[in-house]
C-alpha cells in the first residue's frame, strides 16, 4: 500500500513578490502537468486568496501512478519559491515499511525526512498482528505512546475538546 497526503504553496520565487503574469504561466503549466498525471485520487490545483495551492492525497495498492514524488520534484524546478510537505507510507519499500516519511519542498529542493509523530507505523498507527503481539508488549507500547502526548485545552475549540501538544493544559474552572 502507498498512502500519501500533501500540499504545496506555489510561488515563482522565495521573495514573495512574484510577477503575477509569470506566476499565472507557471500555474497553467502545472495544471497541464497535473492533468497528464490522470490521478483517480485527490489532486487539486486552485487559487485561494490570491495564491495558488496544490492539494493531494490517496491510497493505492502499490507505489505507481500517480507519481506524486515526481510532482514535488517538478514543482521544485518550475517554481523554486514553492514550499510544501508530502507525508507518505509505503509498506512495500524494504527497510522502510514501518515508517511514515515526509518529503519537504522548499527553495527548489526536495528532501526526505522521517516522521517521528506517526512512526513506527506499527504500533503507533496500527496494532501489531495478534500472532506477533503479546498483551504485555501492547501495554508497554500504549503507555510509551501515551507518555509522549499531553492533552492541551484551547479556548478556540469547543468546550471539552482537546488537541495534543507538548505542554500541560492550563488550570481552569469548569461549570459544575
Amino acid at each position: 500500500m502507498f498512502e500519501y497526503h500533501g500540499w504545496i504553496t506555489v510561488r515563482e520565487t522565495a521573495a514573495h513578490d512574484d510577477d503575477e503574469a509569470r506566476l499565472r504561466q507557471i500555474v497553467d503549466e502545472l495544471r497541464r502537468h497535473i492533468a497528464q498525471m490522470d490521478s483517480p485520487y485527490l489532486l487539486d490545483l486552485r487559487w485561494m486568496n490570491g495564491e495558488p495551492f496544490i492539494h493531494l492525497g490517496g491510497s493505492s495498492n502499490h507505489h505507481s501512478s500517480p507519481d506524486v514524488v515526481e510532482l514535488f520534484e517538478h514543482v521544485a524546478v518550475v517554481a523554486p519559491g514553492s514550499y510544501g510537505l508530502l507525508h507518505f507510507h509505503d509498506d512495500e519499500e524494504p527497510d522502510r515499511e514501518n515508517e511514515i516519511r515526509v518529503l519537504r519542498l522548499v527553495r527548489g529542493t526536495v528532501t526526505q525526512h522521517g516522521e517521528a509523530l506517526l512512526s513506527p507505523y506499527i504500533p503507533t498507527v496500527e496494532d501489531p498482528l495478534r500472532a506477533e503481539a503479546s498483551s504485555g508488549d501492547q501495554a508497554r507500547s500504549q503507555s510509551r505512546i501515551a507518555a509522549t502526548v499531553t492533552p492541551c485545552w484551547s479556548t478556540s475549540r469547543p468546550e471539552g475538546s482537546w488537541m495534543c501538544c507538548p505542554i500541560a493544559p492550563p488550570r481552569r474552572s469548569r461549570p459544575g
